[in-house]
């Protein structure tokens, strides 16, 4: 027990105890004397089920506290449920449960939102378009080659876009969300890596939750999550409460989905995503044996350098437009997939 709870738990008494040794509460007293005097006389392990009793009130009133504002009344009991075990779990020390009921409570309110009309027509107006918006200003959208299917997706996958976000997988459903609710569809350019980040820690939550129980061994993305969460699971059962607190934050006020962003989807042409920009090295090609992953380090005036396996590579080849995450080109007889978001502008020239 933390000295948070054991404080809770001496106000709790102290305010009870004010209360008793009021006149007018006498018969109140006896009957609560009444109710402990066994208790107290079986030994200390009456006197710790008293406690338990007690913060088990506190989490309880802790979770209605905290889905109060909530915009989905009609899962608030569940996700109380599931607080009050994600409480149990960090008191028993058992991460594993802990993550479970985390996740439970974030897949509870994806998939619900997940089957809102409107957020599907919103969607499916805004993927072929700007994904950052100037200071937060949803209709002042810089063109860009990097769209709002691309920062939900990736780019690579080409058909997703096409689908309802109810239909999609579980963490592809969790960014659509992410962007559309908690981003309300305008993030600024300077939120992409903390976009990624709640990305990522959901993704180590939904990976660490059936760590055990899946009958298959586990991959190595996965043993490397558990290598690194496993000896510090103390800080991450704060860090993950409180990335669960921001989400529940955000989603309170991106939902429902303001009128400004409906209008503002409903006023778009619809548009088809573009197909996949591709650059090929000048000269003679060889054929296609193999894809790799390059990423592009630096970019002079008539070339650009890719690293491939620790290698560099120079290609030669004048970039007009810039390269994107998930762009192609080909070196060396191998097609390379760029993994990094690149343009002309952020690298100094040589």
């Amino acid at each position: 027990m933390n000295m948070e709870e054991k404080d809770k738990i001496k106000d709790l008494l102290k305010m009870l105890s004010e209360k008793l040794k009021k006149p007018e509460n006498k018969e109140l007293m006896n009957g609560f004397l009444n109710e402990l005097s066994p208790l107290f006389t079986t030994g200390e392990q009456r006197i710790d089920d008293i406690y338990e009793m007690c913060i088990e009130k506190i989490i309880k009133e802790q979770a209605a506290a905290f889905y109060k504002n909530f915009p989905l009344k009609d899962k608030r009991e569940t996700l109380e449920r599931d607080y009050i075990r994600m409480e149990r779990a960090r008191r028993k020390d058992d991460f594993e449960d802990f993550c479970m009921a985390v996740y439970q409570q974030i897949e509870c309110m994806v998939n619900r939102i997940g089957n809102d009309p409107i957020l599907n027509t919103v969607a499916e107006r805004l993927y072929a378009y700007p994904a950052y918006c100037k200071d937060g200003n949803i209709k002042d959208r810089p063109d860009s080659q990097w769209l709002v299917s691309h920062m939900v997706f990736g780019k690579g996958d080409y058909s997703k876009y096409k689908q309802s976000v109810a239909s999609l997988y579980a963490m592809d459903k969790f960014k659509c969300i992410l962007y559309f609710v908690c981003y309300k569809a305008s993030p600024e350019n300077s939120d992409y890596r903390p976009f990624l980040s709640i990305c990522s820690d959901v993704e180590d939550i939904y990976k660490y939750r059936n760590k055990n129980h899946r009958g298959n061994e586990n991959t190595e993305d996965e043993i490397k999550i558990y290598n690194r969460i496993d000896p510090i699971q103390s800080f991450y059962y704060l860090k993950i409460i409180g990335l669960l607190a921001r989400i529940v934050e955000m989603i309170q006020t991106g939902y429902p989905l303001s009128q400004e962003l409906i209008n503002y989807a409903n006023s778009l042409e619809k548009k088809e995503l573009p197909s996949q920009i591709k650059v090929v090295t000048e000269g003679r090609t060889k054929k296609i044996l193999e894809k790799k992953r390059g990423v592009v380090k630096k970019i002079g005036k008539d070339y650009f350098k890719v690293r491939i396996d620790s290698k560099l590579y120079d290609v030669k080849k004048q970039i007009k437009d810039g390269i994107v995450e998930g762009d192609v080109i080909e070196i060396d007889g191998y097609e390379i997939v760029i993994s990094d978001n690149i343009s002309l502008s952020n690298y100094t020239k040589l």
